[in-house]
């Protein structure tokens, strides 16, 4: 009996660490800032010989996710994906695009505190130009670095989304906490 008992002692102890593992860093949510583009410089150079200057864009986001190991999670994200401001001939408009989204996210830890990943996912936005708006959908592919510190992730991404025909170019530093 006293066999038996040291046993499930043991067992206990030696599987807690690897539970509490497995239940921290879970879920997680942030914010991130950065700057935003046209990848398709036929826009922007067609705005420019046209006259236009250009603000370029800045973009923001409040995300959200949950990690189902240490490779693989689903994250969420919603956001400003773009605002600029063209300005030219007296006349200015604001371009702003404004978006939710859904991405699976592929991890390769190099060591426990970089990993390198990849998003893929889709996108649905709302496009605004002085007040007239439309609502697309779009694909999403993500490339960036994540560096794990305690409790919290700091990550560089450049992420590309693909709305109608037209490809967005969102550099981002975002931070995360994790529990």
């Amino acid at each position: 009996m006293n066999k038996s008992i040291l046993a499930i002692a043991l067992a206990t102890c030696l599987s807690t660490p690897v539970m509490a593992e497995q239940l921290n860093n879970e879920y997680y949510i942030g914010v991130g800032v950065g700057n935003s583009d046209f990848a398709d410089s036929e826009f922007e150079s067609f705005m420019m010989e046209s006259g236009f200057n250009i603000e370029w864009g800045s973009t923001n986001k409040l995300m959200w996710g949950m990690n189902f190991n240490k490779h693989i999670g689903l994250e969420q994200s919603y956001g400003k994906l773009l605002d600029m401001t063209f300005t030219g001939y007296g006349e200015s408009f604001d371009l702003e695009v404004t978006g939710l989204v859904t991405e699976m996210v592929f991890k390769a830890p190099i060591n426990s505190i970089f990993t390198p990943y990849a998003k893929l996912g889709i996108a649905s936005t709302k496009i605004t130009v002085d007040g007239f708006s439309d609502s697309e959908n779009g694909n999403v592919y993500a490339l960036g670095l994540a560096i794990n510190i305690p409790r919290m992730t700091i990550r560089l991404e450049h992420q590309v989304i693909d709305v109608d025909g037209v490809d967005l170019e969102l550099t981002t530093v975002s931070a995360s906490v994790n529990f």
